[in-house]
């Protein structure tokens, strides 16, 4: 999955992320759907939907307080880019810290999980 998100979604997406650090792992998780020109976003603070770049579709899941993290400082950058292999996720030009078990990358939206709990 690989998509650009304008910056002005910053603070929605922040919100989305917004965590409650009793809830169960998978509560605690973004999913990130990109497919066409939308990104779909599912948090323990809501769901939107956003215009999105999308380069290459799939669906994402991430821990929220992490995507906060890695989002604090792009309050000055005009795009938020998305960048997930199966190996690797990047948010701008930061790779996350996460273990393969701590995120999972579905290729094909149609085929992805609406939930998925890490192991």
């Amino acid at each position: 999955m690989k998509c650009t998100i304008d910056n002005k979604y910053l603070t929605t997406l922040r919100g989305l992320a917004t965590a409650d650090n009793d809830a169960p792992d998978a509560a605690r998780l973004l999913r990130l759907s990109a497919n066409g020109k939308t990104i779909s976003i599912s948090g323990p603070g809501g769901d939107v939907d956003l215009p999105s770049q999308v380069e290459r579709p799939g669906v994402l899941f991430i821990p929220a307080a992490l995507f906060v993290d890695a989002t604090a400082h792009l309050h000055t950058r005009h795009w938020i880019n998305v960048d997930a292999t199966p190996h690797l996720v990047r948010v701008n030009d930061q790779s996350l810290n996460l273990k393969k078990k701590d995120f999972k990358l579905v290729a094909d939206p149609a085929k992805a999980p609406a939930t998925w709990t890490p192991r």
